[in-house]
């Protein structure tokens, strides 16, 4: 029985289901009509809606009309009148109807009067005819006195009473008044008819204003002008208008059709675009999904090669070592330790192609574009006598000694570079003043930005430091030179050698050495060929040793030495592979045979200071040739490829830069039988050789300051067969300065220590007025702050327009630190003083080769402290930034500075984030980093816990963390999206490294760079800056080739791809290469 229940409990489940579905379908048709009934009353809504539309611009189209005669009536026909309506026509109408009824309200009033004056004078006359109609009625009858009343008796009974006179003489009476009463009686006839015919024909005003009361005045005025205004439009509407009129109309109907037209033709428009637009947006689905399954199979195929000729790689290898066709049994341990070594050299080699592929490209380097560069000004100086100064025991500063400066004649073709008119990074406001311009205060504000974004992102950044030892022989570092790529790092030993560390694995390992077997002096410059493929070496005996860094295996003696094994890979160091050296005291940088001999231009045996590659390319993209500075300002071109003797080998075609060929058949030779070319115009040791944009116009700079810039040319060729320079600047070695004048008085106008009696509220009503002086003179940036110990820092200002060649007024502003209130305010007078350089520390070039840096040395000069002096000078325009950072030392640092080598700096490349280059400072021990950009310090040595660096938000390195001498000097590198800082010493054998790695979020990355952009920076070639993000050429892949499948990468895969397609893939890609450089034709001159 229970199965049988069970198909009827089923069968009645089907029926309420079926009754739930026919519910729900009963719904459903009822929602769709009231759909219906919403979309049918949505539609009425909509025509609705139009026509009252409609009935508006109708109206609108009235209104506009009754503007356009309005506007005809004020400034006449239609060829006079303005064709567009705007706001100040419009008001102009208005004010032209204003006129028009005060006017004609001014013309009622004075109707208004005459008319209440003429009512008075017709009431005077009305009351002087009354006043004679009395008279007359008093004057006696020309019948007679007696005049009899005519009483008529009353019906009925007669009283008792009878008449005095009798009938005859009552009925005489009667016809002697009857002519009177004729003349009554016509007179009441014609005023009869006249009233008739008054009242018959139109009103015309005949009774008057005077007929209504003073009261009625108001209402019979708002009624005419209510009447007046009716039949005015009675008339516009209903009487024809003239030949104008119908002339305006024409141009209204003109102007309609022409607004209609154009409604249409705008709607086609939309309508069209709008279809354009549908089109595409299908058009790109159905692209976008195409691109999205072509992605898919590539990336399969991509996965699927790699994964089968890795296997079939590491089959064919293991077969050949185990002599069995199967391979190495998977449970070998051998077998992951060849796989993990197979794949380990497979990443090194993706991640060194990129560096292969660009080995064989002509590049050439460019730098960003400089930021805003100010013209240079010469003011005229004149100095003071030397006298005592009676200076208050609270002034803020002291008496100057005043120095003589004596200056060399200049040579009439040498620009002066000046820089008194920079003012110092650290004394600029960024506070917008009044007088400023709209483009200052916008500079001003994204210069602030900027700063303290880059202030922000260097916060930010995560130090680590690592120490590198070395062998006991190397006694110290003297020398460090980053590759161009920064890939690798070239270090020079105080015993002679140099190592090459290889940069891009962690840690640093040196994969290249040189052991030095002569005695000749500790290395103090290194320089790399463009390609890193050279390396050369200045020791302090002036000997230059030129190696190629692609050599042989060094020897086990080599590596005894350096003390260096091969590492768990089993890979030793290299030997650099020596190409030549030329030994100063052996006289090899001295010319021996020539014309410069024999004229006697030479001028003996000298030693090298300095070296570096001339950027002349061979056919093989080597630079042939090396310019060296010799110790008495002179710089020799020297060309290798003639050091060699075997003449069956012929020489390298010259690409770039190829030898000049003059008149003189006979070349200049040194010793070693090598072609020289003497460059000749310093008359001080060079102390820093390079080229502009790394492969440019050669640029020298010696310690008196004179910057040279060659061009080699035929034309810069002098008579004496040397090589003059094409442009000659001379940094200026003195700067100007203001020091208190010795005939000086101070005059104090606010202080707020008048002791204790002193009462506050005069004191703050004095310090008021002294502010709203202050801001009323609208100072500049302070020339000078010195901050006191007793928390109070003292301004001093230049007076409003600049200081004067004589004695000039300046301000001294004394603030409370915390609150900057105002604590007191003196003027003094200053006079200008030339405070002479004491020494050119620093020139630093850029990565880039565009920016030359320079440090100067200045002593103390009351008020201000002995200071360095940073500068940053445009190779391309030679001009200087508007940067100068003023950096306080102490007067034992000067000292030492003038003695002994407690200084160093260098500069970074460019920084991707915030787009800056960075100099590097050691100071006596301390470290510290400042942009280039902005002047700001980045980075500085400090106590964590208790800071004394005050008013710092940028990176602060602990100094537990980093402990250096005061002899330690600093370079630095930059790769893999880290900068670091390299600190050495000539007597400690290690190197200590800082590593700043970029632990910002992508959303700080993007607001720093967003700031840069804004703040007017430019941005700068891959090649030339610290990326954060790294990205490589695998595979010796073109540019495009490796974008692409870089995009491909991102998408997901879907299928495999068979090891044919991913070959075919493979060679389109070295096709398409190979097809790029015969169409550019980059080969055809070869």
């Amino acid at each position: 029985m229970a199965s049988l229940a069970q198909p009827a409990a089923g069968k009645k489940a089907q029926d309420r289901q079926m009754e739930k579905i026919q519910q729900q379908l009963l719904t459903l048709e009822k929602q769709n009509a009231e759909k219906i009934l919403l979309m049918d009353r949505l539609e009425q809504l909509s025509r609705m809606d139009t026509e009252r539309t409609q009935r508006v611009l109708e109206r609108a189209s009235s209104s506009n009309r009754t503007l356009k005669d309005e506007i005809e009536r004020v400034y006449g026909p239609d060829e006079n009148s303005p064709r567009n309506v705007n706001n100040k026509i419009v008001h102009e109408i208005i004010a032209k109807r204003t006129q028009d009824f005060e006017r004609s309200k001014a013309e009622k009033a004075l109707h208004m009067q005459l008319l209440v004056q003429e009512r008075l004078k017709i009431l005077e006359a009305r009351d002087r005819l009354r006043a004679k109609k009395e008279v007359y009625r008093s004057l006696p009858s020309p019948i007679g006195n007696n005049i009899t009343v005519i009483e008529m008796a009353p019906r009925g009974r007669s009283s008792g009473h009878r008449s005095v006179h009798s009938g005859g003489s009552y009925v005489k009476k009667a016809i002697e008044s009857m002519p009177d009463a004729m003349d009554r009686i016509w007179n009441l006839r014609d005023s009869l008819h006249d009233d008739y015919v008054k009242k018959r024909k139109p009103y015309a005003g005949e009774l008057g204003i005077a007929s209504y009361l003073p009261r009625q005045i108001p209402s019979y005025l708002l009624v005419r002008k209510l009447v007046e205004d009716f039949v005015d439009n009675f008339i516009v509407t209903n009487i024809p208008p003239d030949h104008q009129v119908q002339k305006k109309d024409l141009k209204r109907k003109k102007l309609n059709e022409k607004e209609k037209d154009w409604e249409k033709t705008s709607k086609l428009l939309t309508e069209r675009a709008a279809v354009q637009l549908v089109a595409e947006e299908l058009l790109l689905e159905v692209t976008s999904s195409m691109t999205k399954d072509v992605a898919s199979e590539g990336i399969h195929q991509d996965l699927l090669f790699k994964r089968m000729s890795a296997n079939m790689f590491i089959r064919e290898a293991e077969a050949q070592a185990t002599g069995d066709p199967r391979g190495r049994d998977p449970n070998d341990p051998a077998y992951d330790l060849i796989t993990r070594t197979f794949y380990t050299l497979q990443k090194n080699r993706d991640n060194f192609k990129k560096h292969i592929w660009m080995h064989s490209q002509l590049t050439k380097l460019s730098g960003p574009p400089p930021p805003q560069i100010i013209q240079i000004v010469t003011p005229p100086v004149k100095t003071k006598k030397k006298k005592k100064v009676n200076i208050p025991p609270e002034a803020p500063v002291s008496a100057p000694k005043l120095t003589t400066v004596v200056h060399q004649p200049m040579e009439a073709d040498v620009q002066l570079i000046t820089y008194d008119h920079l003012h110092p990074v650290d004394l600029k406001s960024s506070d917008a003043r009044p007088t400023d311009g709209a483009s200052i205060k916008k500079q001003k504000f994204w210069n602030d930005v900027y700063e303290r974004r880059e202030a922000k992102y260097w916060s930010k950044l995560k130090p680590d430091v690592f120490i590198l030892p070395m062998a006991r022989r190397c006694l110290g570092v003297t020398a460090i030179r980053p590759s161009p790529d920064h890939m690798q790092l070239a270090v020079g030993m105080k015993s002679g050698d140099v190592v090459v560390y290889n940069t891009q694995v962690h840690p640093w390992r040196i994969v290249k050495i040189d052991c030095s077997q002569e005695a000749d002096g500790h290395v103090v410059h290194l320089a790399w060929s463009l390609d890193s493929s050279r390396l050369l070496a200045v020791k302090y005996s002036g000997t230059v040793t030129v190696w190629l860094t692609i050599g042989h295996p060094a020897s086990k003696e080599h590596l005894r030495l350096m003390e260096l094994t091969a590492n768990e890979t089993r890979v030793q160091p290299f030997s650099l592979l020596h190409l030549h050296t030329f030994n100063a005291a052996q006289g090899d940088l001295t010319l021996t045979e020539g014309p410069l001999v024999e004229q006697g231009s030479s001028r003996g045996q000298e030693k090298a200071t300095l070296a570096a590659f001339f950027p002349s390319l061979t056919l093989f993209t080597t630079q042939h040739s090396v310019c060296t500075a010799l110790q008495n300002g002179d710089v020799l071109k020297l060309d290798l490829e003639t050091a060699n003797t075997d003449t069956n080998l012929h020489k390298s075609p010259i690409l770039l830069k190829p030898k000049i060929q003059t008149n003189v058949q006979v070349p200049n030779l040194v010793r070693q039988k090598i072609e020289a070319e003497l460059l000749r115009e310093h008359k001080h040791p060079i102390i820093h050789l390079d080229f502009v944009g790394n492969i440019g116009k050669m640029i020298t700079v010696d310690r008196s300051g004179l910057i040279c810039l060659w061009k080699y040319d035929k034309a810069q060729l002098s008579g004496f067969d040397w090589f003059l320079p094409e442009k000659k600047y001379q940094l200026k070695m003195s700067k100007i300065s203001y020091a208190p004048s010795p005939e000086g008085i101070y005059k104090v106008l606010f202080t707020d220590r008048k002791g204790r009696t002193a009462h506050q509220g005069k004191i703050a009503q004095e310090r008021k007025q002294a502010q709203r002086d202050l801001i009323r003179m609208n100072l500049s940036d302070p020339w000078h702050v010195v901050h006191g110990a007793n928390e109070l820092d003292t301004y001093i200002y230049e007076p409003p327009g600049g200081a004067r060649n004589t004695t000039s007024v300046f301000h001294i502003v004394v603030r409370h630190r915390k609150t900057q209130q105002l604590s007191s305010y003196k003027t003094f007078l200053f006079q200008p003083v030339q405070v002479k350089c004491s020494r050119l520390l620093v020139v630093k070039q850029t990565p880039s080769g565009n920016n030359l840096v320079f440090i100067l040395l200045f002593p103390a000069q009351s008020p201000k402290s002995p200071h360095l002096t940073i500068l940053v000078l445009d190779l391309q325009t030679m001009k200087l930034h508007n940067i100068r950072k003023d950096l306080d030392i102490t007067v034992e640092e000067h000292d030492t500075l003038n003695e002994v080598k407690i200084f160093s700096a260098d500069v970074t490349q460019t920084y991707g984030p915030t787009g800056s280059e960075y100099l590097f400072i050691t100071l006596n021990g301390r470290l510290s980093c400042i942009s280039l950009n902005t002047g700001a310090l980045t980075l500085c040595l400090d106590s964590l816990k208790k800071p004394q660096v005050p008013r710092f938000s940028g990176l602060r390195v602990n100094k537990k963390l980093l402990t250096l001498t005061k002899y330690y000097q600093v370079a630095s590198i930059g790769n893999f999206g880290a900068l670091h800082a390299i600190m050495f010493d000539r007597d400690t054998p290690q190197l200590t490294v800082l590593k700043l790695e970029d632990e910002n979020l992508p959303e700080e990355t993007r607001q720093m760079t967003k700031a840069y952009q804004l703040w007017g920076g430019k941005s700068c070639p891959s090649e030339l800056r610290v990326n954060p993000v790294d990205c490589s050429l695998p595979d010796m892949k073109h540019k495009e080739a490796e974008m692409r499948s870089l995009i491909l990468s991102l998408l997901p895969p879907d299928e495999e791809l068979s090891i044919k397609d991913r070959e075919k893939e493979k060679n389109e890609n070295y096709l398409s290469l190979t097809q790029k450089v015969r169409k550019q034709a980059l080969l055809s001159d070869l």
